[in-house]
């Protein structure tokens, strides 16, 4: 009879316990919430290598699925030739007062095979120097539709100056972040990178001596004119033509593009 009762007993106690248990990680994740204090269980963060050579990282937590563009650059054979042309842009970058320097030159002349040689730079290859103050880089392709798009531009901008720049990636807000949600930065991409950019590297501390410039490559700006649309604009050209005088004087932009007639 007691074995019985014992029985019937043992899975009810068993609840209880499973209750009480419960009921203290209910109450210990309340005491969390109400102090402000970190929850046990985190999102696990991606950290980038800050790598100094090699290939740009491109990929950011903030935007996963933001196109990778590398791959374009990788087909470029290694360059044997033009030592001075790396030295001669380096040290127009570091002098000029400027914004930087607008490359251009006629198809073929290697100026997509200098920007990836940069991008992709290791130690001991020609254009080291300018690879370690390489915070972001666009290629612009002509058949290539999501490489014309502001929204797409200004985001892959964001997210590797994010990766380069730690102060910046502290400063970069919701109100930014949301306008890629709601397409803003294709309606309004003045406003998007005055939002998400221009004015976030302003309040950025970072040493405004012209031998300290950061770099952002843009390869092939020509081909970004978008024949896709109606409009038949290259309108990261229009942006940048209103936009880089804007941006602080140690940022340096390498645009290369074919010389139009």
């Amino acid at each position: 009879m007691n074995n019985t009762n014992e029985a019937k007993e043992r899975p009810r106690t068993i609840l209880w316990i499973l209750i009480a248990v419960c009921i203290a990680i209910l109450a210990i994740a309340l005491m969390f919430m109400q102090q402000g204090l970190p929850m046990i269980f985190t999102i696990p963060q991606f950290k980038p290598s800050m790598e100094k050579t090699g290939c740009l990282q491109e990929y950011s937590p903030l935007f996963p699925t933001s196109p990778l563009l590398v791959d374009f650059f990788k087909h470029h054979k290694p360059l044997v030739v033009r030592v001075w042309m790396f030295q001669l842009l380096d040290e127009h970058l570091k002098n000029t007062k400027k914004n930087g320097i607008l490359f251009e030159a006629d198809m073929g002349y290697g100026k997509s095979a200098i920007a990836a040689h940069i991008t992709c730079a290791k130690e001991g290859d020609q254009g080291i120097d300018m690879r370690k103050r390489l915070i972001a880089f666009h290629v612009c392709k002509f058949d290539v539709k999501k490489t014309h798009q502001t929204g797409v531009f200004i985001q892959r901008l964001v997210s590797m100056i994010s990766n380069n720049i730690p102060e910046f990636s502290q400063i970069i807000n919701e109100k930014c972040l949301q306008s890629f949600k709601t397409g803003q930065c294709d309606s309004d991409p003045f406003g998007c990178i005055d939002e998400c950019i221009i004015f976030p590297l302003i309040r950025t501390k970072i040493s405004d001596g012209s031998e300290e410039y950061r770099l952002i490559i843009i390869d092939a700006l020509d081909e970004c004119y978008d024949t896709f649309s109606f409009e038949k604009s290259n309108k990261i050209f229009n942006l940048m033509e209103r936009r880089a005088k804007m941006l602080p004087s140690w940022i340096k932009l390498l645009i290369t593009s074919r010389r139009l007639p």
